[in-house]
């Protein structure tokens, strides 16, 4: 789909996934919707899908996602794929 911002979002656990999902939509301005799993699994994944949000949002997003206070920091991750802002695009953790 064309001019579209996608992103995944994983956390381990659900307390780190609603603070930061808080933040995000907070600073950034876009909420992502929970994925389904059939596994029981402990890490918690959300999606987001849209028309593309723009630079200034692309970077509150990415800055609210990196400083976040998580208490599993090394199973955060974001992933963006931005058909506007490819600069963008790419893996990203917590600072």
């Amino acid at each position: 789909m064309a001019n579209t911002t996608c992103a995944k979002l994983t956390t381990l656990c659900q307390s780190d996934a609603d603070g930061v999902l808080a933040s995000i939509q907070r600073e950034a301005g876009v909420t992502f919707i929970e994925d389904s799993t059939d596994t029981d699994c402990t890490l918690s994944s959300f999606s987001l899908s849209t028309r593309c949000i723009g630079d200034e949002r692309l970077k509150a997003l990415i800055s609210a996602f990196q400083n976040y206070a998580y208490s599993s920091p090394n199973y955060a991750v974001l992933v963006i794929c931005d058909d506007d802002s490819e600069r963008f695009d790419g893996v990203y953790s917590p600072t």
